[in-house]
């Protein structure tokens, strides 16, 4: 029963037009408690990967290649997060239900992130404002801030 959670899923464009902060916090509540059903599903003995990046890093399509290789009790928390304060809850969550968190950083440079955020539809383009602003922000994940494992993917690099 691997788990697949994307808070940009829960976003809805029209309510996100009316009032961003509110559909913005509401989509990450509605992530975080899809996160905790998960993970009290497979504890104690699953594993929580934590995959985080820049925008564009192809977070989505190593969880997409990996969701049936890593075994049943996966949940895969796909997001940005790009500051250890933004990991926290995810990590705490993990901690409450005794379950082991991998953190799985997708490596790009700005430049390429923007170079294929420019290679998209106009309609699912980022502001280039928000990829250098998460740039600015990015801390690297590591085992101090409660990862048991951190991976290293070069986005770059072809999938395995």
């Amino acid at each position: 029963m691997s788990v697949h959670i994307d808070p940009n899923r829960y976003l809805d464009p029209v309510q996100y037009d009316l009032d961003p902060v509110d559909e913005t916090n509401r989509a990450w509540a509605q992530a975080y408690a899809e996160l905790d059903q998960a993970l009290a599903k497979i504890a104690p003995d699953g594993k929580l990967y934590v995959v985080c990046g820049l925008s564009r890093a192809g977070k989505t399509t190593w969880v997409q290649h990996h969701l049936h290789r890593l075994g049943e009790k996966a949940v895969f928390f796909d997001a940005a997060v790009p500051a250890k304060t933004h990991r926290q809850k995810t990590l705490q969550l993990a901690h409450k239900h005794g379950v082991s968190a991998t953190a799985v950083w997708i490596e790009i440079t700005p430049e390429l992130a923007l170079q294929r955020n420019r290679e998209l539809p106009v309609e699912t383009r980022l502001p280039e404002s928000t990829v250098r602003h998460a740039f600015a922000l990015f801390q690297h994940p590591d085992t101090a801030e409660g990862f048991a494992e951190v991976m290293i993917v070069n986005a770059d690099d072809p999938l395995p």
